[in-house]
């Protein structure tokens, strides 16, 4: 399925719900997002935006840009979410690997990134301008799938912007797990502090929606104190981050002091957060169901978790494969090796993305021959089928 065509019948039965609050930044129920995604797309067509086009987002968190990307897969192109980061420096090299037709820009820093850009430049429009325009309902699209959704750029390891390119089907392949494994239901408010150009940002906003959940949108880590508060107030029942986030949260935004009644799950992933960190925010909230999560932006991007119930026997482990995702390991001949042996991580499943934009050899080298992903991470599983 779609995601746009998945997003429309949540909120068909969802329609007065809130869907996404930004702080600062607005709010919209079901029905209002699925209204404003459908007036973007109308007027991404208006604008000569045709399928296969790749529109690019450059916006801090704002209601209206989350409308803006559903509205750009409703249109049936590609979304490019940017980083707007203050320097901009990947911002050259996205915008030619790309090759964004149109670029939508929320606010006068984001159009300065491209202001030493001639050709980039005119492909710029204000989003206040695109939200502005009277038009006619969207035309329908032909696109199944299988087409592109998003191109998430990842510089990896070799230090230059990687486009990996994300069909619907990998999205919603991937969303449907996490919901079921998880369970995540319309009853929860999660609170996102991942940018909305990685591939987590993409992945926690497509998976709450398609849930029926609520999402709170927190801006800035500046201050994390504010977020543990937004926790609390919000109350919020879900929250996932990087090690970076968890160790911030502890140290600097007094998360072991506070009390969190409704938070009832978090997951991190991106990296190792230590299992004496796991363990002493376990004994601080002991019914709290702790998630690690291990993939890559190439299998969409979540390959294994380790389910709650054997993290403080294991907190080194990321655990076993999703439903709907196989995880092997392999050895130097291609073939997995017996349990307990170390080979290299290799991922297969509905989730694994197209390729590289425009990058046929470097897709070459991540996809071998029978479809896996070769991440290039040396793992084993254990007797119970956990990675470490």
């Amino acid at each position: 399925m779609r995601l746009e065509q998945a997003l429309a019948r949540v909120a068909a039965e969802r329609d007065e719900h809130l869907a996404v609050s930004v702080v600062g930044g607005g709010s919209l129920t079901y029905g209002e997002l699925h209204a404003r995604a459908t007036h973007y797309a109308a007027a991404l067509q208006a604008s000569g935006i045709v399928e296969g086009d790749r529109v690019g987002i450059v916006s801090r968190h704002n209601a209206e840009a989350i409308a803006l990307f559903w509205g750009i897969m409703t249109a049936g192109a590609i979304v490019v979410w940017m980083n707007d980061d203050a320097k901009g420096k990947d911002l050259p090299a996205v915008c030619a690997s790309a090759d964004p037709k149109l670029i939508v820009v929320q606010g006068e820093k984001q159009q300065r990134l491209f202001a030493n850009n001639d050709e980039m430049y005119e492909r710029v429009m204000e989003l206040e301008v695109l939200a502005g325009m009277a038009v006619l309902p969207p035309e329908p699209i032909t696109g199944d799938d299988s087409a592109p959704a998003v191109i998430v750029y990842t510089s990896g390891s070799s230090g230059r912007p990687k486009g990996v390119c994300l069909s619907h089907k990998n999205l919603y392949t991937v969303d449907r797990s996490v919901i079921e494994h998880m369970p995540i239901t319309p009853d929860d408010i999660y609170l996102m502090v991942v940018p909305m150009h990685y591939v987590h940002g993409i992945m926690q906003l497509t998976v709450h929606l398609l849930a029926g959940a609520t999402l709170h949108f927190h801006d800035s880590f500046l201050f994390p104190a504010q977020v543990v508060d937004a926790l609390v107030n919000l109350r919020c029942t879900g929250f996932s981050g990087v090690p970076f986030h968890f160790n911030a949260l502890m140290t600097r935004g007094s998360l072991l002091d506070r009390e969190l009644p409704d938070l009832r799950w978090v997951t991190v992933t991106g990296g190792k957060l230590p299992a004496d960190a796991i363990l002493t925010i376990l004994e601080r909230f002991p019914e709290l169901e702790f998630h690690i999560a291990y993939g890559q932006t190439e299998c969409a991007p979540r390959a294994t978790a380790l389910k709650p119930d054997r993290i403080r026997r294991k907190p080194d482990s990321v655990g076993s494969p999703i439903p709907n995702v196989t995880v092997e390991i392999i050895g130097d001949d291609n073939t997995p090796v017996p349990q307990g042996q170390k080979g290299e991580v290799v991922v297969s499943g509905d989730n694994i993305m197209l390729g590289y934009w425009n990058d046929p050899e470097t897709t070459a080298e991540a996809i071998d021959d029978q479809g896996r992903l070769r991440t290039g991470d040396i793992g084993y599983f254990d007797d119970e089928g956990d990675l470490f």
